[in-house]
């Protein structure tokens, strides 16, 4: 298929400016997706959910589990 564009640091061509966009993060370094649970952050937003659910699990549940706790 066509790709029309085109990463100018590294030639890489897309067939979605949004990907395009997306790949140019790996290039600035940009990590806009910041975990709320630690200072850890991410460049794409997929990343940081998978992070949160594998390393903030136990986290998440003792949250959720304690406001319905508190509300009983």
């Amino acid at each position: 298929g066509e790709r029309p564009f085109k990463c100018i640091e590294c030639g890489k061509a897309f067939n979605q400016k949004g990907a395009l966009q997306t790949h140019m993060i790996k290039h600035t370094g940009e990590k806009p997706h910041a975990c709320a649970f630690c200072p850890a952050a991410f460049s794409q937003k997929g990343n940081l959910q998978s992070h949160i659910q594998r390393v903030h699990s136990e986290v998440n549940a003792h949250r959720v589990l304690g406001a319905s706790m508190h509300l009983n």
